[in-house]
């Protein structure tokens, strides 16, 4: 291959360098000002940790080596996997779980948006691209890189907040339909009390009414009992 062929292929290779690190630190800058997106299946449900229900981060680039590394190509196994029919969230981050090529690759559906919204797809580049651009390049990305982190450390942060936030309110929530249980038990009570009083009230009335008719009867009873007993005939 002349030298000119070899300057041609150099600058191709270069072009399409170029594009690929463009293409990444776009989506990475979209990452830190808009939030890291939380992997979710192909129709676009948030995958949640088995454990705690929270959502998950899907993966990001942590380092220089990550950003090489970090690509819209393949499948994103083992971020996610078939199992018996359903779509499972592993978390993309366990490092018990490294690939042998040690790809990043964000889940279908975040890959999807990114090529949609932001017209952008890229693919892995060698370790030593960076190195061999101008440093401003190479500060940029660097400055990226820690600046997503923090943005990571926030969400999922907010998203501790909220769980315990929820908690609270299941607590506060549990506590307050206590409270309207036992003041319904309460007005319940206060019902049947007053229906009492009042059939005692009006069983009163009846036993002084019965009262009075036995003191009458008796009465009678008396008077009669007054009265001589007549014997025999006029001519006695």
């Amino acid at each position: 291959m002349s030298d000119e062929k070899k300057q041609k292929v150099w600058e191709g290779r270069h072009a399409l360098a170029t594009d690929n690190l463009s293409s990444k630190i776009k989506v990475l800058k979209d990452f830190v000002h808009k939030g890291i997106p939380w992997l979710r299946d192909i129709e676009g449900n948030y995958l949640r940790d088995p454990d705690t229900g929270s959502k998950l981060l899907d993966c990001y680039p942590k380092s220089k080596f990550q950003f090489s590394k970090w690509t819209m190509e393949g499948i994103p196994d083992p971020y996610e996997q078939k199992l018996e029919g359903e779509l499972l969230a592993i978390n993309p981050t366990d490092k018990s779980k490294n690939r042998s090529d040690k790809l990043l690759i964000n889940c279908q559906w975040v890959r999807n948006d990114i090529e949609k919204r932001l017209d952008c797809f890229f693919t892995t580049h060698g370790q030593d691209t960076l190195t061999n651009r101008d440093d401003e390049l190479e500060a940029t990305v660097a400055k990226l890189l820690a600046d997503i982190k923090i943005v990571a450390k926030n969400q999922l942060c907010e998203i501790d907040h909220k769980a315990e936030s929820d908690r609270w309110k299941a607590a506060a929530d549990s506590q307050a339909q206590f409270v309207i249980d036992a003041l319904k038990t309460k007005s319940d009570l206060e019902k049947k009390v007053k229906l009492l009083e009042r059939a005692q009230k009006e069983a009163k009335k009846v036993l002084i009414l019965k009262d009075t008719e036995i003191a009458q009867l008796t009465k009678q009873i008396s008077e009669i009992g007054r009265f001589p007993s007549v014997k025999g005939g006029r001519n006695d």
